[in-house]
């Protein structure tokens, strides 16, 4: 199987044939369809909307349960694995040239919002088809 290396790295690794190398480009020029960009900002808001009131809920009206969560093993570890992927993807989002928003705001975003939110979010971010 071919190399696979990413239009926006630096220099290329050298080729034995050019047939080797698939090229994957990421950069703020994807166009999405009406339809598409319908369904993530449809994503990002029912994010907003339902997640963060239901997690918004429980907290305010059960704290005994959002304690009961921050103390279970089980919780933690989707805890680190959302904060380790949220740093993920804001590098490879700022790298990969998919956003043109800051990757200190997707991390903002996430952490405020949740990942469900973030990602439309960065991802239509400052277009002019939005």
């Amino acid at each position: 199987m071919g190399s696979v290396y990413f239009a926006s790295t630096p220099k290329a690794p050298p080729l034995a044939h050019a047939s080797d190398v698939t090229e994957v480009f990421m950069s703020d020029r994807q166009v999405y369809s009406r339809r598409e960009r319908a369904a993530l900002w449809s994503i990002a808001v029912a994010a907003v909307v339902v997640l963060n009131g239901v997690f918004l809920y429980g907290a305010l009206v059960q704290p005994a349960m959002l304690e009961q969560a921050m103390t279970n093993p089980l919780a933690a570890v989707f805890l680190i694995e959302a904060l380790v992927l949220t740093g993920l993807l804001a590098y490879l989002f700022a790298k990969w040239q998919v956003t043109r928003l800051p990757a200190v705001w997707f991390v903002v975003l996430a952490l405020a919002g949740s990942l469900a939110f973030a990602v439309p979010f960065a991802i239509l971010w400052n277009r002019r088809n939005v």
